[in-house]
């Protein structure tokens, strides 16, 4: 188990300066609000968690957001 976390812990950090080095840290910073939409992919996938409005409000909201920050650094 803890190889597990060490991989995915390495794995999100060399992934992530990997993309700064290729983009600005605006839009690296932004994928963090993806968090909530693939959160609740991966509960419905994973455990059959049942999708409520709220969820999926709360998703879109978070996808807006993406998008008002990538397209406010241009």
């Amino acid at each position: 188990m803890a190889w597990t976390a060490l991989f995915s812990t390495l794995a999100g950090y060399g992934l992530y300066w990997f993309c700064l080095k290729r983009t600005s840290a605006v839009r690296v910073a932004s994928v963090l609000y993806l968090s909530p939409a693939v959160t609740l992919l991966w509960s419905k996938a994973a455990f059959n968690e049942p999708l409520s409005w709220t969820m999926l409000t709360g998703a879109l909201l978070s996808g807006y957001g993406l998008w008002l920050v990538v397209k406010a650094e241009g």
